[in-house]
């Protein structure tokens, strides 16, 4: 298959668990059918009621004018749509029924979807590395203790007998 936008050839990814195609030039992704809800799905459990077809009698109320790029798959010209309530635009194929995002796009979706910022989320999965780290030092600390204590105990004994 090849770019929709680069003409060049996608390369399968993981997205989420799932195997999709991007564009090593313009980073550029495309999902075959239902691929996008899996994926959408996958990157957080409170998203899976959220569910948005493209292809279903909602979408055709959100549809745009099309770019006129063609589908990577079967060639067929794209139908642009607004995803839900952002201001994603994304672009489906009616035969096929895949979707190509442009580069940025999955995120935005995820974004308008949780209403947070992509920033804000990078900052908010600094914190929790962060803070997961603190609590691993934490638990060795604890550990090593733990161990000093019975190691005393071991010494202690150990001299109390003899």
């Amino acid at each position: 298959m090849k770019c929709s936008n680069c003409q060049i050839e996608l390369k399968p990814i993981d997205c989420k668990g799932i195997t999709i195609d991007e564009c090593d030039k313009c980073k550029g992704k495309w999902f075959d059918r239902d691929e996008l809800r899996k994926a959408k799905d996958r990157t957080d459990e409170d998203l899976k009621w959220l569910d948005f077809d493209p292809f279903g009698e909602d979408a055709e109320k959100l549809s745009m004018v099309s770019e006129g790029k063609l589908c990577p798959k079967c060639s067929n010209k794209m139908a642009s749509l607004k995803y839900m309530d952002s201001e994603v635009v994304i672009d489906k194929c009616p035969g096929c029924k895949g979707v190509w995002l442009d580069p940025g796009e999955f995120m935005k979706i995820i974004e308008s979807s949780i209403g947070i910022d992509e920033e804000t989320i990078r900052e908010i999965l600094d914190l929790l590395k962060e803070a997961n780290k603190i609590f691993i030092l934490e638990i060795v600390r604890e550990d090593k203790d733990r161990n000093i204590k019975r190691i005393e105990g071991y010494i202690d004994s150990y001299f109390k007998f003899y």
